[in-house]
This record gives structure tokens, sequence and C-alpha cells, in this order.
């Protein structure tokens, strides 16, 4: 079944994914990405970004003031060229 959207089109199927013997119900936009599985939006999480962040004490928060902060220049310490735009170095 396919039906239509704003921009395209979502793809709705049936497919065993999970093994538990049951049909799942899978929604993929136009570029073949899982939307909606068994009716729970699917998407790419932050979560664990947040809960390193969240699990520093005050004084480390308050140093990357976001997780975003925490994982740019804390986990990964990027090195940018002289235009701050590409990056060429990194600790991982």
């Amino acid at each position: 079944m396919i039906t239509n959207k704003k921009d395209g089109y979502y793809t709705v199927m049936e497919e065993e994914v999970d093994k538990d013997g049951i049909n799942d119900v899978l929604i993929k936009d136009e570029n073949g990405s899982l939307v909606v599985a068994n009716s729970y939006t699917v998407r790419q999480s932050d979560y664990p970004y947040r809960q390193k962040f969240y699990d520093l004490d005050r004084e480390e928060r308050r140093k990357y003031s976001s997780y975003k902060k925490l994982v740019r220049d804390g986990k990964y310490g990027f090195v940018y060229d002289g235009d701050g735009i590409n990056i060429e170095n990194y600790r991982y």
C-alpha cells in the first residue's frame, strides 16, 4: 500500500523483523528510511549523549553548557582548519 504525503510517498508494508512470529507494520519514506514501526515513531536518538552530559557534575556541565558541546569539544576534540570550517584532526 502506498499513501501520499506532502513531499512524496510513504510506503507501508508488513514484514517479520523482530523474530517474534508476528508480522510488523513498517512505514518508510521516499528515501527508504524507516519512519514508523508498529505505530511507534522511529527517529535517531540523542539519548546516550544527553545521558552522558547529565551524568557529569555541575561544574563539568557548566564547562560544556550543552551535550552537543560535550560531544564536539570534550569527546572528539575536533581541530579545525584556519577558516574554522573543515576538520583537520580529531581525538578518536
